[in-house]
Protein backbone atom coordinates (compact mmCIF):
# COMPACT_ATOMS: atom_id res chain seq x y z
CA UNK A 1 0.00 0.00 0.00
CA UNK A 2 2.84 2.40 0.82
CA UNK A 3 4.58 1.66 -2.48
CA UNK A 4 1.35 2.18 -4.41
CA UNK A 5 0.83 5.59 -2.78
CA UNK A 6 4.34 6.75 -3.62
CA UNK A 7 3.97 5.48 -7.19
CA UNK A 8 0.70 7.41 -7.62
CA UNK A 9 2.35 10.61 -6.37
CA UNK A 10 5.20 10.14 -8.84
CA UNK A 11 2.70 9.82 -11.68
CA UNK A 12 1.00 13.06 -10.59
CA UNK A 13 4.36 14.82 -10.43
CA UNK A 14 5.38 13.64 -13.90
CA UNK A 15 2.05 14.74 -15.35
CA UNK A 16 2.39 18.18 -13.77
CA UNK A 17 5.92 18.59 -15.14
CA UNK A 18 4.76 17.61 -18.62
CA UNK A 19 1.96 20.18 -18.42
CA UNK A 20 4.33 22.96 -17.38
CA UNK A 21 3.22 23.28 -13.78
CA UNK A 22 5.31 23.09 -10.67
CA UNK A 23 5.53 19.51 -9.56
CA UNK A 24 4.27 18.85 -6.07
CA UNK A 25 6.90 17.55 -3.71
CA UNK A 26 6.61 13.83 -2.98
CA UNK A 27 6.32 13.19 0.73
CA UNK A 28 8.16 10.22 2.14
CA UNK A 29 6.19 8.10 4.55
CA UNK A 30 8.25 7.55 7.70
CA UNK A 31 8.86 3.94 8.59
CA UNK A 32 9.00 2.67 12.15
CA UNK A 33 12.49 2.63 13.58
CA UNK A 34 13.80 -0.85 14.23
CA UNK A 35 15.53 -1.55 17.49
CA UNK A 36 18.89 -3.25 17.63
CA UNK A 37 17.35 -6.21 19.43
CA UNK A 38 14.78 -6.92 16.71
CA UNK A 39 16.44 -5.42 13.65
CA UNK A 40 15.47 -7.10 10.41
CA UNK A 41 12.31 -8.77 11.74
CA UNK A 42 8.82 -7.95 10.54
CA UNK A 43 5.80 -7.67 12.85
CA UNK A 44 4.03 -10.58 11.15
CA UNK A 45 7.09 -12.80 11.44
CA UNK A 46 7.55 -11.94 15.10
CA UNK A 47 3.91 -12.66 15.90
CA UNK A 48 4.02 -15.95 14.01
CA UNK A 49 7.16 -16.99 15.90
CA UNK A 50 5.48 -16.26 19.23
CA UNK A 51 2.32 -18.14 18.25
CA UNK A 52 4.22 -21.13 16.86
CA UNK A 53 6.47 -21.39 19.90
CA UNK A 54 3.54 -21.30 22.30
CA UNK A 55 1.37 -23.65 20.22
CA UNK A 56 3.95 -26.45 20.34
CA UNK A 57 2.32 -27.38 23.63
CA UNK A 58 -0.91 -28.10 21.76
CA UNK A 59 0.97 -30.43 19.41
CA UNK A 60 2.13 -32.32 22.50
CA UNK A 61 -1.44 -32.35 23.80
CA UNK A 62 -2.69 -34.02 20.61
CA UNK A 63 0.30 -36.37 20.43
CA UNK A 64 -0.12 -37.71 23.97
CA UNK A 65 -3.84 -38.15 23.38
CA UNK A 66 -3.53 -40.19 20.19
CA UNK A 67 -0.30 -42.15 20.60
CA UNK A 68 -1.71 -44.50 23.23
CA UNK A 69 -4.05 -46.08 20.66
CA UNK A 70 -1.16 -47.85 18.96
CA UNK A 71 1.03 -48.24 22.03
CA UNK A 72 -1.57 -50.27 23.95
CA UNK A 73 -1.17 -53.11 21.45
CA UNK A 74 2.43 -53.53 22.67
CA UNK A 75 1.88 -52.55 26.31
CA UNK A 76 -0.73 -55.22 27.09
CA UNK A 77 1.43 -58.31 26.45
CA UNK A 78 4.48 -56.87 28.23
CA UNK A 79 2.63 -56.02 31.45
CA UNK A 80 0.16 -58.91 31.20
CA UNK A 81 -2.92 -56.71 30.95
CA UNK A 82 -5.10 -59.12 28.98
CA UNK A 83 -6.94 -60.11 32.16
CA UNK A 84 -6.63 -56.64 33.79
CA UNK A 85 -8.85 -54.37 31.71
CA UNK A 86 -9.12 -51.85 34.55
CA UNK A 87 -5.38 -51.15 34.37
CA UNK A 88 -5.59 -50.87 30.59
CA UNK A 89 -8.39 -48.34 30.90
CA UNK A 90 -6.44 -46.41 33.54
CA UNK A 91 -3.40 -46.19 31.26
CA UNK A 92 -5.55 -44.88 28.43
CA UNK A 93 -7.57 -42.41 30.52
CA UNK A 94 -4.91 -41.13 32.93
CA UNK A 95 -4.06 -38.34 30.47
CA UNK A 96 -7.65 -37.11 30.63
CA UNK A 97 -7.62 -37.10 34.44
CA UNK A 98 -4.36 -35.16 34.40
CA UNK A 99 -5.79 -32.68 31.88
CA UNK A 100 -8.67 -31.94 34.26
CA UNK A 101 -6.23 -31.11 37.05
CA UNK A 102 -4.03 -29.04 34.76
CA UNK A 103 -6.92 -27.03 33.37
CA UNK A 104 -8.28 -26.24 36.83
CA UNK A 105 -4.94 -24.90 38.04
CA UNK A 106 -3.68 -23.25 34.86
CA UNK A 107 -5.87 -20.14 34.94
CA UNK A 108 -4.89 -19.24 38.51
CA UNK A 109 -1.21 -19.86 37.73
CA UNK A 110 -1.33 -17.75 34.56
CA UNK A 111 -3.05 -14.88 36.38
CA UNK A 112 -0.73 -14.85 39.38
CA UNK A 113 2.65 -15.86 37.97
CA UNK A 114 2.22 -14.72 34.37
CA UNK A 115 1.49 -16.31 31.00
CA UNK A 116 5.15 -17.08 30.27
CA UNK A 117 5.68 -18.83 33.61
CA UNK A 118 2.54 -20.90 33.04
CA UNK A 119 3.92 -21.98 29.66
CA UNK A 120 7.29 -22.77 31.26
CA UNK A 121 5.56 -24.91 33.90
CA UNK A 122 3.72 -26.86 31.21
CA UNK A 123 7.04 -27.41 29.38
CA UNK A 124 8.63 -28.82 32.54
CA UNK A 125 5.67 -31.17 33.05
CA UNK A 126 5.82 -32.32 29.42
CA UNK A 127 9.51 -33.15 29.82
CA UNK A 128 8.91 -35.00 33.09
CA UNK A 129 5.94 -36.92 31.72
CA UNK A 130 7.79 -37.88 28.53
CA UNK A 131 10.78 -39.12 30.54
CA UNK A 132 8.57 -41.23 32.81
CA UNK A 133 6.72 -42.76 29.86
CA UNK A 134 9.98 -43.56 28.03
CA UNK A 135 11.30 -45.29 31.19
CA UNK A 136 8.16 -47.00 32.62
CA UNK A 137 9.45 -50.23 34.24
CA UNK A 138 5.95 -50.91 35.60
CA UNK A 139 2.37 -50.07 34.68
CA UNK A 140 2.15 -47.76 37.70
CA UNK A 141 5.04 -45.61 36.43
CA UNK A 142 3.39 -45.49 33.01
CA UNK A 143 0.14 -44.28 34.55
CA UNK A 144 2.04 -41.63 36.50
CA UNK A 145 3.85 -40.45 33.36
CA UNK A 146 0.60 -40.28 31.42
CA UNK A 147 -1.02 -38.32 34.25
CA UNK A 148 1.85 -35.80 34.36
CA UNK A 149 1.70 -35.40 30.59
CA UNK A 150 -2.05 -34.85 30.80
CA UNK A 151 -1.55 -32.20 33.48
CA UNK A 152 0.85 -30.41 31.16
CA UNK A 153 -1.64 -30.66 28.30
CA UNK A 154 -4.41 -29.19 30.44
CA UNK A 155 -2.19 -26.31 31.50
CA UNK A 156 -1.16 -25.64 27.92
CA UNK A 157 -4.74 -25.78 26.61
CA UNK A 158 -5.67 -22.91 28.93
CA UNK A 159 -2.49 -20.81 28.79
CA UNK A 160 -1.54 -21.00 25.12
CA UNK A 161 -4.70 -19.46 23.56
CA UNK A 162 -4.66 -16.66 26.15
CA UNK A 163 -1.01 -15.87 25.52
CA UNK A 164 -1.43 -15.85 21.73
CA UNK A 165 -4.52 -13.64 21.85
CA UNK A 166 -2.80 -11.12 24.14
CA UNK A 167 0.44 -10.98 22.13
CA UNK A 168 -0.86 -11.06 18.55
CA UNK A 169 -1.44 -7.97 16.48
CA UNK A 170 -5.11 -6.95 16.22
CA UNK A 171 -5.15 -7.64 12.47
CA UNK A 172 -3.73 -11.16 12.99
CA UNK A 173 -5.34 -12.05 16.29
CA UNK A 174 -8.23 -14.06 14.87
CA UNK A 175 -6.06 -16.06 12.48
CA UNK A 176 -3.37 -16.85 15.06
CA UNK A 177 -5.94 -17.79 17.71
CA UNK A 178 -7.00 -20.75 15.56
CA UNK A 179 -3.44 -22.11 15.59
CA UNK A 180 -3.77 -24.06 18.90
CA UNK A 181 -6.68 -26.17 17.62
CA UNK A 182 -4.83 -26.82 14.37
CA UNK A 183 -1.81 -27.93 16.37
CA UNK A 184 -3.91 -30.33 18.47
CA UNK A 185 -5.17 -32.04 15.30
CA UNK A 186 -1.64 -32.05 13.88
CA UNK A 187 -0.35 -33.69 17.05
CA UNK A 188 -2.97 -36.45 16.81
CA UNK A 189 -2.01 -37.07 13.17
CA UNK A 190 1.67 -37.22 14.09
CA UNK A 191 0.94 -39.71 16.86
CA UNK A 192 -0.82 -42.03 14.42
CA UNK A 193 2.07 -41.77 11.96
CA UNK A 194 4.62 -42.47 14.71
CA UNK A 195 2.55 -45.42 15.92
CA UNK A 196 2.27 -46.85 12.41
CA UNK A 197 6.00 -46.47 11.80
CA UNK A 198 6.82 -48.08 15.16
CA UNK A 199 4.50 -51.04 14.61
CA UNK A 200 5.73 -51.65 11.07
CA UNK A 201 9.39 -51.12 11.96
CA UNK A 202 9.28 -53.24 15.11
CA UNK A 203 10.11 -50.39 17.51
CA UNK A 204 9.01 -50.60 21.13
CA UNK A 205 6.18 -48.68 22.73
CA UNK A 206 8.62 -46.75 24.94
CA UNK A 207 10.08 -45.16 21.83
CA UNK A 208 6.58 -44.23 20.69
CA UNK A 209 5.70 -42.53 23.97
CA UNK A 210 9.17 -41.03 24.45
CA UNK A 211 9.00 -39.34 21.06
CA UNK A 212 7.05 -36.56 22.79
CA UNK A 213 10.35 -35.37 24.28
CA UNK A 214 11.40 -33.94 20.90
CA UNK A 215 8.65 -31.29 20.60
CA UNK A 216 8.85 -30.73 24.37
CA UNK A 217 12.51 -29.72 24.08
CA UNK A 218 11.71 -27.46 21.12
CA UNK A 219 8.92 -25.77 23.04
CA UNK A 220 11.15 -25.24 26.06
CA UNK A 221 13.75 -23.53 23.87
CA UNK A 222 11.07 -21.31 22.31
CA UNK A 223 9.37 -20.37 25.58
CA UNK A 224 12.64 -19.23 27.17
CA UNK A 225 13.04 -16.67 24.36
CA UNK A 226 9.44 -15.38 24.44
CA UNK A 227 8.51 -12.11 26.19
CA UNK A 228 5.83 -11.84 28.84
CA UNK A 229 2.35 -10.82 27.75
CA UNK A 230 2.22 -6.99 27.66
CA UNK A 231 -1.47 -7.07 28.53
CA UNK A 232 -0.77 -9.12 31.68
CA UNK A 233 2.06 -6.77 32.68
CA UNK A 234 -0.27 -3.81 32.29
CA UNK A 235 -3.30 -5.40 33.96
CA UNK A 236 -1.79 -7.38 36.82
CA UNK A 237 1.35 -5.41 37.64
CA UNK A 238 0.52 -1.97 36.30
CA UNK A 239 4.03 -1.78 34.83
CA UNK A 240 3.67 0.34 31.69
CA UNK A 241 7.43 0.39 31.00
CA UNK A 242 7.73 -3.41 31.05
CA UNK A 243 4.57 -3.72 28.94
CA UNK A 244 6.00 -1.31 26.37
CA UNK A 245 9.32 -3.20 26.25
CA UNK A 246 7.48 -6.50 25.72
CA UNK A 247 5.35 -4.93 23.00
CA UNK A 248 8.46 -3.61 21.22
CA UNK A 249 9.92 -7.13 21.21
CA UNK A 250 6.69 -8.55 19.82
CA UNK A 251 6.20 -5.95 17.08
CA UNK A 252 9.82 -5.38 16.08
CA UNK A 253 9.68 -1.56 16.13
CA UNK A 254 9.49 1.30 18.64
CA UNK A 255 6.23 2.96 17.48
CA UNK A 256 3.96 1.09 19.90
CA UNK A 257 2.66 3.95 22.03
CA UNK A 258 -0.68 4.12 20.20
CA UNK A 259 -1.27 0.38 20.61
CA UNK A 260 -0.25 0.56 24.26
CA UNK A 261 -2.72 3.41 24.86
CA UNK A 262 -5.48 1.42 23.13
CA UNK A 263 -4.64 -1.59 25.30
CA UNK A 264 -4.83 0.53 28.46
CA UNK A 265 -8.16 1.99 27.37
CA UNK A 266 -9.54 -1.47 26.64
CA UNK A 267 -8.56 -2.69 30.10
CA UNK A 268 -10.26 0.30 31.70
CA UNK A 269 -13.46 -0.32 29.74
CA UNK A 270 -13.44 -4.01 30.68
CA UNK A 271 -12.98 -3.15 34.35
CA UNK A 272 -15.91 -0.71 34.25
CA UNK A 273 -18.14 -3.20 32.43
CA UNK A 274 -17.28 -5.96 34.91
CA UNK A 275 -17.95 -3.69 37.86
CA UNK A 276 -21.29 -2.62 36.36
CA UNK A 277 -22.34 -6.22 35.61
CA UNK A 278 -21.43 -7.63 39.02
CA UNK A 279 -21.80 -4.62 41.29
CA UNK A 280 -18.07 -4.77 41.96
CA UNK A 281 -18.18 -8.36 43.21
CA UNK A 282 -16.81 -10.16 40.15
CA UNK A 283 -17.64 -13.83 39.66
CA UNK A 284 -19.85 -15.46 37.05
CA UNK A 285 -22.05 -12.43 36.62
CA UNK A 286 -19.36 -10.80 34.49
CA UNK A 287 -19.37 -13.60 31.95
CA UNK A 288 -20.75 -13.04 28.47
CA UNK A 289 -23.64 -15.50 28.59
CA UNK A 290 -23.99 -15.67 24.82
CA UNK A 291 -20.32 -16.55 24.35
CA UNK A 292 -20.52 -19.08 27.16
CA UNK A 293 -23.58 -20.72 25.56
CA UNK A 294 -21.83 -21.00 22.19
CA UNK A 295 -18.72 -22.54 23.75
CA UNK A 296 -20.73 -25.06 25.78
CA UNK A 297 -22.78 -26.03 22.72
CA UNK A 298 -19.68 -26.63 20.61
CA UNK A 299 -18.14 -28.71 23.39
CA UNK A 300 -21.34 -30.74 23.66
CA UNK A 301 -21.28 -31.56 19.93
CA UNK A 302 -17.64 -32.64 20.25
CA UNK A 303 -18.62 -35.17 22.92
CA UNK A 304 -21.75 -36.32 21.08
CA UNK A 305 -19.74 -37.27 17.99
CA UNK A 306 -17.58 -39.57 20.21
CA UNK A 307 -14.32 -38.21 18.78
CA UNK A 308 -12.52 -38.65 22.12
CA UNK A 309 -13.43 -42.33 22.26
CA UNK A 310 -12.28 -42.91 18.69
CA UNK A 311 -8.81 -41.57 19.48
CA UNK A 312 -7.96 -44.40 21.87
CA UNK A 313 -10.05 -47.49 21.00
CA UNK A 314 -9.92 -50.24 23.63
CA UNK A 315 -7.86 -53.14 22.34
CA UNK A 316 -10.28 -55.68 23.87
CA UNK A 317 -12.80 -54.79 21.18
CA UNK A 318 -10.44 -56.15 18.54
CA UNK A 319 -10.17 -59.52 20.32
CA UNK A 320 -12.64 -62.04 18.84
CA UNK A 321 -13.57 -63.53 22.23
CA UNK A 322 -11.57 -62.25 25.22
CA UNK A 323 -11.20 -64.72 28.13
CA UNK A 324 -12.95 -62.39 30.58
CA UNK A 325 -15.97 -62.10 28.29
CA UNK A 326 -16.04 -65.89 27.83
CA UNK A 327 -16.11 -66.43 31.59
CA UNK A 328 -18.85 -63.84 32.02
CA UNK A 329 -20.94 -65.42 29.27
CA UNK A 330 -20.41 -68.90 30.74
CA UNK A 331 -21.47 -67.70 34.21
CA UNK A 332 -24.66 -66.09 32.87
CA UNK A 333 -25.48 -69.24 30.88
CA UNK A 334 -25.02 -71.61 33.84
CA UNK A 335 -27.09 -69.31 36.10
CA UNK A 336 -29.88 -69.28 33.56
CA UNK A 337 -29.85 -73.11 33.31
CA UNK A 338 -30.05 -73.48 37.11
CA UNK A 339 -33.02 -71.16 37.28
CA UNK A 340 -34.83 -73.07 34.55
CA UNK A 341 -34.21 -76.45 36.22
CA UNK A 342 -35.37 -75.18 39.61
CA UNK A 343 -38.66 -73.83 38.24
CA UNK A 344 -41.52 -76.37 38.68
CA UNK A 345 -43.22 -77.54 35.53
CA UNK A 346 -46.72 -76.26 34.88
CA UNK A 347 -49.52 -78.82 34.47
CA UNK A 348 -51.04 -79.03 31.06
CA UNK A 349 -54.47 -77.50 30.83
CA UNK A 350 -57.23 -79.62 29.36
Amino acid sequence: MRQATVFAQLIVAATAVAAGFDAPRVQRVPRPQLTAMTSGSSPNRAGLKVAAGAALGNILQGFNTGVIAGALVLIEPEFGLALRPAVTGLIASSTTFGAIAGTLGSSALADRAGRKRALAASCALFLLGGALMAWSPTAGVLVAGRFVGGTAAGAASAAVPTYIAECAEPAWRGALSTLPQLCVSTGILLSYLVGLAALVGGAGWRLMLGASLVPACLQAAFVLSLPESPRWLLQKRGDAAAARAALVRLRGYDAVDAELAAMRGGLEREAKAEKKATGGGGGFGALDKRTLLICCTLQMFQQVCVVDGARAPPTSLSHPNPPRLRRAASTRSSTSRRRCSARPARPLSS
